[in-house]
């Protein structure tokens, strides 16, 4: 491995914290159209399930429950953010402003594909205006779903992070040759799924001119 160059990576905290701070004199979330908002919520989510099985099934790989919400940081608040990811057991995987917008970008990840669907059933009582009580109180619901302006997948620019970035802006060199990237991979916590995700990984890698160096190890 010393033959190889290497991109100096900083281990960073995969979830950070909420930016947004309470505020008692915060705007109401937006009142939108249920029907016109809401039926445009479910071909996204629905366009964004597609894309990522699609995708993931061409590389070789299980699909997985990741999506990106645009939320408007001025009108969603801590308390509507906290509520939704304990309602539906999700992880905020990270939360970034939107350029030019008010707007802020959170990467949710859904543990499973229940919580999706779930998720989704709260989301179809909104569109229909119902009173009824599911895992979201009718307010909860009509202030979590007024608050989101779009469900998309994670794209590549997404992926890219700050020194990445600052090697494209050419703002610090690319390295020469090969280099070396360690990978982290979330962990759903079955063992016996280890061998299979080792499998798939292998898989991937080579595709676009990358090899595995050692072991995989967990």
């Amino acid at each position: 491995m010393a033959d190889y160059d290497h991109i100096e990576i900083q281990r960073e905290d995969a979830v950070r914290h909420y930016k947004f701070q309470p505020n008692r004199n915060a705007p109401r979330p937006p009142s939108r159209d249920r029907n016109i908002h809401g039926s445009k919520l479910k071909n996204e989510l629905e366009q964004t399930v597609l894309d990522i099985e699609t995708k993931r099934l061409n590389l070789g790989i299980q699909s997985e429950n990741l999506l990106v919400l645009e939320i408007l940081s001025d009108a969603m608040s801590p308390d509507v953010l906290e509520n939704m990811l304990r309602k539906f057991n999700l992880y905020l995987v990270e939360e970034t402003p939107v350029i030019d917008t008010n707007n802020s970008k959170l990467v949710i990840q859904f543990d499973n594909r229940a919580s999706l669907n779930a998720f989704n059933y709260e989301r179809e009582l909104w569109e229909k205006d119902e009173q009824e009580e599911a895992i979201l109180t009718y307010a909860q619901r009509r202030n979590l779903f007024n608050c989101i302006e779009n469900i998309r997948t994670v794209t590549r620019t997404d992926r890219i992070g700050n020194r990445l970035k600052k090697c494209f802006d050419n703002v610090i060199p690319f390295p020469e040759g090969f280099f070396i990237v360690n990978i982290d991979v979330w962990f759903n916590g079955d063992r016996s799924t280890i061998i299979e995700v080792e499998s798939q990984i292998k898989r991937v890698l080579g595709t676009q001119g990358s090899f595995l160096l050692g072991d995989l190890y967990s």
